[in-house]
């Protein structure tokens, strides 16, 4: 284990905030924003940017509809 400059043991991160965790799974999967978009029925690509960065916040509903309609399109590619 890493220790931290103080000679403290470093400690596992906090869990990544969802935005970020979003961006992850979405650029894991070779999806763009417009997509999400498209397929979440969002109506601004700037405002997802956003959030994934963590500039705007993310409620639970909008989290989870992002992540189906990422693997609705990851679901359609796999069926082709």
């Amino acid at each position: 284990m890493k220790a931290t400059r103080e000679g403290k043991p470093r400690r596992n991160p906090p869990e990544l905030p969802v935005g970020l965790r979003l961006r992850r799974l979405r650029r894991d999967n070779g999806i763009t924003l417009d997509q999400v978009v498209a397929e979440a029925g969002l109506s601004d690509v700037t405002w997802l940017s956003r959030a994934e960065r963590g500039f705007r916040p993310i409620g639970e509903e909008q989290a989870e509809a992002i992540r189906l309609a990422i693997e609705r399109i990851v679901a359609r590619r796999e069926s082709q």
